[in-house]
């Protein structure tokens, strides 16, 4: 499994779907449904629809901070009944960021053994130079990758992405808030 430190939600509760993913669909990459995360946004319908509207193409949402300002006030806002989606899982060619991901030790081994090699020319949609060497970003995205609909995380932010000091610890109070409602089992009531 890879986590990025800057996740700010994982549904906890799933965890063992997860893992049963990632066992059962050996030689693919599994990632969480994870919030600012491009392949993940066509999944959930609404927010792929407030997406369709900041005009930027899905490849560029790691440079956005409008877009990822955007996938946090909709998980804020709708987090309770994202929890209670089902799981399943959703195949994607779509260019994954690993924020939230897990694969067998074989899938693990074909991954570092590739590390460092020549890039192929696309990857999932993007282009690279012959002179650009494979990482694991890009090497996850030459394997199939699976998303985990029903095990929800979110990801606070990208480098590019430019969002204010005080805009941020909003979004980190907002989380600190919704995983303590999730925690304490209060969503159970709502939902």
């Amino acid at each position: 499994m890879k986590l990025d430190d800057d996740v700010v939600f994982i549904q906890t509760d799933r965890f063992s779907e997860f893992i049963e993913a990632i066992e059962d669909n050996r030689g693919c990459v599994v990632s969480a449904k994870v919030i600012n995360n491009g392949a993940c946004t066509p999944i959930e319908s609404d927010l792929h629809s407030q997406f369709a509207t900041l005009g930027i193409p899905l490849l560029d949402v790691h440079l956005s901070g409008a877009y990822a300002e955007m996938c946090h006030h909709y998980l804020l806002n709708n987090w309770v009944g994202m929890i209670n989606q089902p799981t399943r899982l959703i195949a994607t060619e779509d260019w994954l960021s690993i924020n939230l991901i897990g694969y067998d030790w074989r899938t693990g081994v074909r991954i570092a053994d590739r590390l460092g090699t020549p890039t192929p020319e696309l990857i999932a949609g993007r282009n690279f130079s012959a002179e650009t060497l494979l990482g694991d970003e890009g090497m996850v995205n030459t394997l199939p990758r699976l998303v985990l609909e029903g095990f929800l995380a979110a990801h606070l932010y990208f480098g590019p992405q430019q969002m204010s000091d005080a805009l941020l610890a909003d979004l980190r109070a907002g989380y600190a808030h919704a995983g303590q409602r999730y925690l304490e089992g209060e969503w159970a009531a709502t939902a």
